[in-house]
């Protein structure tokens, strides 16, 4: 059940969406609002498995529309205020993923999290398109965040039994020279 909206202090938290990584990672594409130095820690859990997120290893994303949108109406104004993270040991297959955010007073939340069903290259293409990436943050970007999540991705993705199609012009030659 989602409670950050029962927080004493004001957190808002949305997952756009998160993407499974292969075998029990996961790359969450969202946006996050709270006042500076309210939460202690968020961790992704699902069944027995948990995992720190720490948005300072997430990409920063530029979220205008979460600003004009929420921001604005709560006093918020970091335009960047939207990340993609990576997050690996946290997906138990079957069981339900969640998010646990844990203030600094000692308080707890909960965000429920959809896994999105999306595989293979397509995933791969979803999770690369509109990535802004500033100068220095290029090696965190992709150690911490797109590398992981990527690599397991295809791994996962060169498991797969390929398909081959065969197509024939005209008449294949008996004795063909080559």
């Amino acid at each position: 059940q989602d409670t950050l909206s029962s927080l004493s202090e004001p957190v808002f938290i949305e997952i756009d969406e998160a993407i499974s990584c292969p075998t029990d990672g996961v790359l969450l594409k969202g946006w996050q609002l709270s006042v500076p130095g309210a939460i202690r820690r968020i961790r992704v859990r699902s069944g027995p498995l948990a995992g720190e997120m720490v948005l300072s290893d997430s990409i920063g994303v530029a979220r205008p529309d979460v600003i004009a949108a929420v921001g604005q109406k709560l006093g918020f104004s970091e335009i960047r205020c939207g990340f993609i993270a990576y997050v690996s040991g946290v997906i138990s297959v079957g069981d339900v993923a969640y998010i646990e955010v844990e203030l600094e007073n000692g308080e707890v939340g909960f965000k429920n999290l959809k896994i999105s069903k999306r595989s293979g290259i397509n995933v791969i293409r979803r999770i690369l398109e509109g990535i802004d990436v500033r100068y220095g943050e290029v090696d965190a970007a992709f150690d911490k965040v797109l590398g992981p999540a990527i690599s397991s991705i295809n791994a996962a993705r060169l498991q797969e039994p390929s398909s081959v199609s065969e197509i024939e012009f005209g008449r294949t030659p008996d004795n063909p020279k080559c």
